[in-house]
């Protein structure tokens, strides 16, 4: 029996789907990707290969040194190369799920210009920083209360006497 060639193992463990994404069969990685097998066992070269990788390099060549493959159509398991891109890390990382494809903050408020502020290079919410802010000071208060119940009463009596 002949042995399959990379080329053809590759592609025994792809299956399009209606997205028009190659979804990888084989093997995937915890985080979804999916692995493919390259190299001899004999001559000692096999590793594991990023499918995605495999077949960008299989019809773009190598990717450019310093850049990653970003999937454009956000599916970690699609292999087809003209819905990968060579990008940045940082590139790849804005345009993640967690980055700019979110629109509304957990709590559901929209990210807009009025209700967004940018610190330490993260967005936040307006409004859950005020909702924070709020809880934050009414505890604060109210354990300032029990810890120092005559006190605050004390200061509260002298401040209206005068």
């Amino acid at each position: 029996m002949r042995k399959q060639s990379t080329t053809e193992r590759f592609w025994v463990k792809v299956s399009a789907d209606a997205s028009g994404c190659w979804i990888w069969t084989g093997a995937k990685h915890r985080l979804g990707y999916g692995e493919f097998a390259v190299g001899s066992k004999r001559d000692g070269t096999q590793r594991m290969a990023a499918a995605h990788r495999w077949s960008w390099e299989f019809y773009n060549g190598p990717v450019p040194n310093g850049l990653e493959l970003d999937h454009l159509c956000r599916n970690r398991a699609c292999v087809r190369p003209d819905h990968l891109e060579a990008v940045t890390h940082r590139e790849n990382c804005r345009r993640g799920l967690k980055g700019v494809l979110t629109t509304h903050c957990p709590q559901g408020h929209e990210y807009d210009e009025a209700n967004t502020y940018v610190y330490r290079g993260q967005r936040n919410c307006r409004a859950c920083n005020r909702e924070t802010v709020r809880r934050s000071y009414a505890a604060r208060k109210q354990r300032d209360y029990e810890t120092y119940p005559l006190v605050l009463a004390y200061s509260k009596r002298s401040s209206m006497a005068s």
